[in-house]
């Protein structure tokens, strides 16, 4: 069953290298390989949900699965391992990036044409799973490189202007976070003697008792790379425009899973330090509040739909900064179920997104119009859920998150919480009315809306209600991945 840890990262990378060589010249008629790639595609990515599935029934009765590669021991070999935490966000990623690929099969098919697009797509995949599933601080940082280097060039197949900058933006700042992120495990291995994350667990407390300022130099570094990633504010300026512009399904997964990426980094690097990343003083609390109420302030101002979405997800990836930040067992329960759920509900906005403007021909909120019934009743399910309205699951993980900090006694920040939430009203209800307006669905519905572009939206909504109505199955793996979070 271990053995599986290692397909889970191979095979997205072999199929990244079948897409490649699809990009060579070749003279097989365009419609056929077009048929080859949509088909490896859908294989690839159903081995690697195959693969999750079989490991789900031992890692969610609380068992850890973990490889060693080559049978070297995890002290100089590279390790693998999967726990209810790692398994959590895993299912959430393959889930959206399935979702994404095949919707993706229409709103790219020129851009797939070229072949490139699919093998960056699955590199980044790569690199999430190799995130996820290593055990060893050295290979987090190859694969968190994998998966922004691949970024940086799928926000490009836009080809505009616009594209190039943005990712330009992204590399820049991305390589001064990559660089902090080297340098901590440049300090780690010099006063650890390993790059093991078992091993450095262990070293810690010792060192933590003859000399501390190695490890907050460490945990600051960590903070400070992975809080650029994850869009903390006042790290965030590169997210509006890296999210915005990139092409829909791209920005679905930069929203729904790559900033939940650096999170989760957060998360399991902390507990290697003695929870000194995020239980730094109230210091992650603080950037945590501020990220949620900017986020919000800035998303009620935004004229540009995507850039609007993309305003709101730096809010709420304060409001799960804060909840990990407060480090309660409900608080850390309901920030990682929201982490869940946003990546769910995001996802789905963005992807809605994409068919709005198809049809509307126009990214600007007033102007929206001729959208489709169907894609108009999704997108205000997902802005609900968002908001925090019931029963929605966007209402449960707030919920929890709000008794969590009501129960740490930090009632003024369960007040914030609930002040963004309002004003989260106001930015999504202003789209709700424009896509609502009856005249404007009086237009004809053109151009129409392909299925491979709907499937994706109705499914990611369907998750998001059932989520809602039954929030405990959401609940129970964020308590797994609590438990499983402390090692």
């Amino acid at each position: 069953m271990s053995e599986l840890l290692v397909g889970m990262v191979i095979t997205p990378l072999i199929s990244a290298f079948l897409f490649s060589l699809t990009a060579v010249s070749h003279r097989i008629p365009h419609a056929v390989m077009m048929r080859i790639r949509n088909t490896l595609a859908v294989v690839a990515l159903t081995a690697l949900a195959i693969q999750l599935l079989m490991v789900a029934p031992p890692v969610l009765s609380g068992q850890v699965l973990t490889y060693t590669m080559g049978g070297w021991t995890p002290f100089m070999g590279i390790a693998l391992r999967l726990d209810a935490l790692s398994f959590m966000v895993a299912a959430v990623s393959v889930t959206v990036s399935f979702l994404g690929m095949i919707y993706s099969f229409s709103y790219m098919e020129h851009i797939r044409g070229l072949g490139k697009y699919d093998a960056f797509y699955f590199l980044m995949v790569a690199g999430i799973m190799g995130v996820l599933l290593t055990r060893d601080i050295f290979n987090m940082y190859v694969f968190f490189e994998i998966l922004s280097i691949s970024v940086y060039i799928l926000i490009t197949t836009g080809e505009k202007k616009e594209n190039y900058r943005a990712s330009l933006k992204y590399l820049v700042l991305g390589s001064v976070s990559s660089g902090f992120f080297l340098f901590a495990v440049g300090i780690t291995y010099a006063i650890t003697g390993s790059l093991n994350m078992d091993h450095i667990a262990a070293a810690v407390p010792g060192i933590m008792e003859e000399d501390p300022v190695p490890v907050y130099m460490i945990s600051s570094l960590i903070l400070a790379s992975l809080g650029l990633k994850s869009g903390l504010v006042p790290l965030h300026f590169w997210l509006p425009d890296a999210h915005s512009m990139a092409p829909s399904p791209v920005s679905a997964l930069l929203s729904g899973i790559v900033l939940k990426i650096s999170i989760y980094g957060l998360f399991r690097l902390s507990s290697l330090f003695g929870g000194s990343i995020l239980g730094s003083d109230g210091v992650v609390i603080v950037l945590g509040v501020v990220t949620l109420v900017v986020g919000s302030v800035l998303a009620l101002v935004q004229k540009d739909l995507k850039r609007m979405l993309a305003y709101s997800s730096i809010s709420q990836i304060g409001l799960i900064i804060t909840g990990l930040g407060i480090g309660t067992d409900v608080a850390v329960r309901g920030a990682l179920f929201h982490l869940i759920n946003h990546a769910l509900m995001k996802s789905g906005l963005f992807l809605c997104a994409g068919v709005i403007i198809h049809q509307s021909r126009s990214r600007e909120i007033s102007r929206l119009r001729g959208v489709s019934p169907g894609m108009a009743l999704c997108f205000v399910i997902l802005s609900l859920g968002i908001i925090g309205v019931p029963p929605l699951n966007g209402f449960s993980s707030k919920l929890v998150i709000l008794y969590g900090a009501v129960g740490a006694h930090y009632t003024s920040i369960a007040a914030i919480i609930v002040m963004a939430s309002v004003l989260s009203c106001g930015y999504y209800f202003r789209v709700i009315q424009s896509v609502l307006t009856p005249e404007k669905w009086k237009r004809t519905y053109n151009p129409p809306v392909p299925r491979t572009m709907s499937f994706p939206v109705y499914i990611l909504t369907a998750l998001c209600l059932i989520l809602g109505v039954v929030p405990l199955i959401g609940l129970r793996v964020a308590e797994l991945a609590v438990l499983a979070g402390g090692g």
